[in-house]
């Protein structure tokens, strides 16, 4: 199993538990100060007087991505126009709304859970709930309420608060 870490960090370690062997550190002193089985460093060691290039970084491996950047640009700039302008009749965007964008414009499915990791990890998308705004809301009579109505409420408290005695 690969151990966690970048690879050139994880190269740094390998070199070091190598030169620390050359020295004349007993493997299994210089395996417990790494955290790793005393077999690791006989390995890396035997790899390293075999060829040292065998201890270098490896890029990790990966199934590469199937939306490329410049696709990832342009369902950037899709999104912002907004879920209306695809022919959905409100205003919000859901996983399975942007997966049947992708589906549509670039012909790449995407699961709907991914589709958040997309969003959130690679385009820095974040995950926004609209306020709730009752339909039948007035503004300015709320602004005459607060206005008119609010100040009288607020002095009415102000003689309730006299202590009692």
């Amino acid at each position: 199993m690969r151990s966690k870490g970048k690879p050139e960090e994880l190269e740094r370690i390998r070199m070091r538990a190598v030169q620390a062997v050359a020295d004349g550190v007993p493997q299994k002193e210089v395996a417990k100060v790494l955290g790793v089985d005393p077999t690791t460093v006989c390995k890396w060691f035997g790899k390293f007087l075999e060829d040292p290039e065998l201890l270098r970084a490896k890029p990790i491996q990966g199934r590469p991505p199937r939306l490329k950047a410049g696709d990832l640009a342009r369902l950037a700039e899709l999104i912002r126009k907004g879920p209306c302008a695809f022919g959905w009749e409100n205003d919000l965007w859901s996983c399975s709304r942007v997966a049947e964008l992708i589906l549509r414009e670039f012909g790449v499915k995407y699961h709907t859970d991914h589709v958040f990791k997309l969003l959130t990890a690679k385009m820095k998308f974040s995950f926004q709930k609209p306020e709730k705004v009752a339909r039948e809301k007035d503004p300015e009579a709320v602004a005459r309420w607060l206005k008119e109505e609010l100040p009288d409420i607020k002095k009415k408290s102000r003689k309730r608060r006299r202590p009692s005695s």
